[in-house]
């Protein structure tokens, strides 16, 4: 048994190994936030325009309606708030996670994974990613042990 904080859940999973929900208990740890999603570069994302793209992808994954909400502030392209489609958190790094889902809401995280082609094919579409950027998604531990 690993009794290392960061052994028990390291900064990165790949995609297909999504961590436990969020305050589950995991080796006397409880389970820190994870993000599925890409990391940029601020300067990147802030130039970023997707809007425009939302209602054209919206409409061909209408499996995870319930799931994206795209709320973007009037003053900014950058998406901010949990659960849309993608969603990006900031920090004190000069880059964002812009991401899919999160292991906060156990019900929201099981239906993008029960859809996660569709999921990871449409917040693509809406950033703009080419193919190529999807071997780069990865599960991001967003908090340090507490």
């Amino acid at each position: 048994m690993s009794s290392k904080f960061s052994d028990v859940f390291p900064p990165t999973l790949p995609p297909k190994s999504p961590p436990p929900f969020r305050n589950d208990v995991q080796q006397g740890f409880r389970t820190p936030q994870y993000l599925l999603g890409w990391g940029d570069p601020i300067s990147h994302v802030a130039s970023w325009t997707l809007s425009a793209r939302w209602p054209e992808v919206r409409s061909k994954y209408p499996a995870l309606e319930c799931v994206f909400r795209l709320l973007l502030s009037p003053s900014s392209h950058i998406i901010t708030r949990a659960l849309t489609a993608p969603a990006s958190l900031t920090w004190d790094y000069p880059y964002v996670i812009v991401y899919i889902c999160s292991n906060n809401f156990p019900n929201k995280m099981k239906l993008v994974l029960e859809h996660e082609d569709e999921a990871i094919r449409a917040a693509m579409e809406v950033i703009g990613f080419p193919s190529e950027r999807e071997a780069e998604l990865k599960w991001y531990r967003s908090s340090k042990q507490k």
